[in-house]
């Protein structure tokens, strides 16, 4: 999971500044937008701010799985829970 991790970082890095949509499907469902995103992992937790500090928290400890496809990275946490981050075009 380590490489998958870094792979994740490489290309979060690739986005900084941009706007990002998040989805997250599971317990619950919620849809919004991360303008300017910018990203910091402490701790083992990954943040994801914008400009207008909306923002999610995701523990690493939970990921038991990442997807990545063109500008689209999806997370499965171990929750059921499923975060889609994409580029906005």
């Amino acid at each position: 999971m380590k490489e998958k991790i870094k792979k994740l970082q490489k290309t979060l890095n690739e986005w900084n500044e941009k706007n990002i949509l998040v989805k997250e499907e599971g317990f619950l469902k919620s849809k919004y937008k991360i303008e300017k995103m910018k990203y910091d992992i402490n701790y083992e937790i990954l943040t994801i701010i914008g400009k207008e500090e909306r923002y999610i928290k995701i523990n690493l400890n939970q990921i038991y799985k990442i997807e990545q496809k063109g500008n689209q990275i999806k997370i499965y946490l171990d929750n059921d829970m499923t975060i889609s981050l994409e580029v906005e075009t």
